[in-house]
Formats: structure tokens, C-alpha cells, sequence
């Protein structure tokens, strides 16, 4: 259900909502779904609900993208394209 289109990520998001790692559990990727899980219930004992929240986004981003969510952040700040070098203008020589 990697690529399930609308209805399979509302499914995932679904699942989330019940169970941290939800998503990774549908997809099939038990290892991921039940390290969601298990950092979710430590995430909450250590953070509280924000601590839950931010590892159930990164379930979701994760089953739906193959990205983790810092990795998304990270995107949105940083651009991977590559400098461009200034070259000098046709007839403007220094001396």
C-alpha cells in the first residue's frame, strides 16, 4: 500500500491518529511500524504530546514518502542545487 493514492493515505492517517506507527503496519514495514510505535510511547513519557505528535507526523511522512519529516524541514530551508559562479562580463576586463 506504498503507493495507495488518496483513500490509502487517509487510511494511514487514520491510523496514526490511533496508533503511532500505523502507517508503517499497513505498508507491511513492521520494523518501522513498531519502532513508531515504541518511540511514540516514549516520546509522550519524555515530551508529553508534542513528543507523540511529531513521531506519529514522522510515521505518516515517512510511509507516504520515504522521507522522514526532518528530512522535509530540511528541504524547505535548504536548496541542493549548486552555486552558481559569477563570470566575468564580455568587455569588462579589470586591470
Amino acid at each position: 500500500m506504498a503507493n495507495a493514492g488518496m483513500v490509502g493515505n487517509t487510511i494511514k492517517l487514520v491510523g496514526e491518529m490511533i496508533l503511532p506507527g500505523a502507517s508503517g503496519l499497513i505498508d507491511g514495514d513492521i520494523k518501522a511500524g513498531l519502532g513508531h510505535t515504541l518511540l511514540g510511547v516514549a516520546g509522550y513519557a519524555v515530551v508529553g504530546p508534542v513528543g507523540l505528535w511529531l513521531v506519529k507526523a514522522n510515521s505518516y511522512a515517512y510511509s507516504v514518502s520515504q522521507k522522514h519529516l526532518h528530512q522535509h524541514v530540511r528541504e524547505l530551508f535548504v536548496s541542493d542545487q549548486p552555486a552558481t559562479t559569477a563570470s566575468p562580463v564580455s568587455g569588462a576586463e579589470t586591470a
